[in-house]
């Protein structure tokens, strides 16, 4: 047996990439120009919106505090996890049969095992930091309260105690100034 794993060839190297490429260029392409654009809009009207029994503000919060996290740490043990186990159980990194990218020299035992401790270590991290974020979503949105009390959002149509006059005069501000509907139907000015 040689000391190096088996190198994959340039056809390869270059058939890997370009999956790789395939892959990611359209998620690139769609965050940029579409995901981060909506969400920018979204986030400004987000505390107005309902979704059964959360808001919209919530989920936005919480799937970026909470989710993001995991959805990484989930990414990582697909991509790493299965393998990792492997390279425990028999103790040898690269793997036998195992082709590489680059010149690798086969390890064996505790050596072998510090990758897939590492990776274990930050699966481990993410949701850790997934803990901390739901409980610093859930601080942010006890700051920022319901939607009538935001300033961004219309407050709450509450007519019994005003008087003819403020009324009066809330119907011609809103009459005079000039506003538009965003695309999901909050009133922006």
């Amino acid at each position: 047996m040689s000391e190096f794993a088996p190198l994959y060839s340039r056809r390869e190297r270059v058939a890997i990439l370009l999956k790789i490429l395939a892959a990611a260029v359209p998620v690139y392409i769609a965050g940029y120009y579409w995901i981060f654009p909506w969400l920018r809009r979204y986030a400004k009207t987000a505390n107005c919106d309902g979704f059964g029994a959360f808001n919209g503000l919530e989920l936005l919060l919480y799937g970026l505090f909470v989710g993001m996290p995991l959805l990484m740490a989930a990414l990582l043990w697909l991509i790493e996890g299965r393998r990792g186990l492997r390279v425990w159980r028999l103790g040898q990194s690269p793997l036998p049969g195992e082709k590489v990218l680059r010149r690798t020299r086969y390890r064996f035992g505790a050596a072998a095992r510090i990758r897939p401790l590492a990776v274990l270590a930050i699966i481990a991290l993410l949701v850790g930091v997934s803990f901390r974020g739901g409980l610093e979503a859930n601080r942010l949105l006890r700051e920022i309260g319901p939607c009538g009390v935001s300033s961004r959002c219309r407050p709450p149509q509450d007519t019994a105690g005003e008087t003819r006059s403020t009324a009066t005069r809330k119907l011609l501000e809103s009459t005079t100034r000039q506003t538009r509907r965003n695309n999901h139907g909050s009133i922006q000015v």
